[in-house]
């Protein structure tokens, strides 16, 4: 497929030193804008499959929308070109990267004759979790032009399944950075570099049937994978394009503070400051604490005025569908619940690649964003 022929047009634009971009769909440019952002290690390819069947494809070709995906400093194809302008915890991605895309958004639309109040935002992962903490924190907001919300998988909330717990247990990656502070990357492809010794021990001891099926696992890069997040995909859901192959094309390198603040989170529970509790007052009471930790970001006025929707698969093996109940719990708070979808037969990234996502999960997406 040459470029001219390829269904979107890249878009270079770099932010603090690091060279994210777009690729905007070039059809329906002046439909109602959605963004969409990937999760950790991912890229917006996630979005683009399977080709023909994907969201991407839903929205824009099916539904005029006009469709922008981020490739924010969590995407694999970034880290790798900058890995120290890229090496950022999630604190930057929300105060930063998506506050900045909507803003060049609104900006491009305006001088193409099209302008739009507000842009619908679509989250996955890593990329839901920072959007979450863009709002809390105020970094964007109905004002700044973010319109209805979708997140999928995780928001504010974070519980992982069980056997990810009992890799968060020993702070690997905390004690990592305490052993060496040049580490800029972590990736599950070995050819992209050995990982660091104790990590590289840990994972050999971990149990082989915790990994991805056997058919799967004889490729090291999928059990690294797995091992680094938890199951990515029901593999069982998978449309019949999304091959091996395919599939191993879409994970890679995650910058290491962001998967550091990650862990921090999922061990905490909620959002907080990257290393927030070494930002703490020594005198503060122990009662205190969780408080004084959730103070940046977990702020429920600053989502009074959104419509958001959450999404999550009901067998999710990477984020347990807990992380999407206690968001849903939390913003019943403010008088105005939101829509909430847990769906059966589903897990993580199938949720975008599944046999009948085209039929079950997309129309939910169209609807959330309208």
């Amino acid at each position: 497929m040459s470029e001219a022929e390829y269904p979107v047009e890249r878009i270079d634009f770099p932010v603090g030193g690091a060279p994210l971009f777009f690729r905007r769909g070039r059809e329906n440019r002046a439909g109602a804008p959605v963004l969409f952002l990937h999760g950790g290690s991912a890229s917006c390819d996630t979005f683009l499959e399977p080709k023909g069947n994907s969201i991407f494809d839903f929205l824009n070709k099916h539904h005029g929308m006009d469709v922008w995906l981020l490739d924010w400093r969590g995407s694999h194809v970034v880290t790798l070109s900058a890995p120290g302008p890229c090496n950022e915890p999630g604190d930057t991605v929300a105060a930063q990267d998506i506050p900045e895309a909507l803003k060049f958004i609104r900006k491009t639309r305006q001088d193409e004759r099209h302008p739009a109040d507000s842009v619908a935002v679509v989250a996955h992962c890593l990329g839901a979790a920072c959007l979450s903490m863009a709002i809390g924190a105020g970094h964007v907001n109905a004002g700044s032009g973010l319109g209805p919300v979708v997140l999928g998988a995780v928001g504010l909330f974070y519980e992982v399944t069980w056997d990810g717990w009992t890799k968060l247990q020993d702070r690997t990656l905390d004690r990592l950075a305490d052993e060496n502070d040049t580490i800029e990357f972590i990736t599950p492809d070995p050819i992209g570099g050995t990982w660091p010794g104790m990590m590289e021990q840990t994972y050999q001891m971990w149990p082989e049937v915790w990994g991805p099926p056997p058919v799967w696992r004889a490729d090291d890069f999928f059990r690294r994978l797995a091992f680094m997040f938890g199951q990515p995909f029901l593999v069982s859901n998978l449309h019949r394009s999304m091959t091996q192959d395919v599939v191993r094309k879409q994970f890679g390198a995650i910058p290491f503070k962001l998967y550091r603040h990650a862990t921090q989170n999922a061990l905490r529970g909620f959002a907080a400051l990257f290393g927030a509790e070494g930002q703490l007052d020594p005198s503060t009471p122990n009662e205190k604490i969780p408080d004084k930790l959730a103070e940046t970001y977990l702020h429920l006025e600053a989502f009074k005025d959104l419509k958001i929707t959450l999404i999550t698969g009901a067998e999710n093996p990477l984020w347990h569908r807990e992380s999407i109940d206690r968001m849903a719990e939390w913003l019943a708070r403010r008088g105005r619940p939101a829509t909430k979808h847990v769906l059966d037969g589903y897990g993580h990234q199938d949720l975008w690649w599944g046999k009948r996502s085209w039929d079950d999960v997309f129309p939910l997406v169209l609807e959330a964003v309208r």
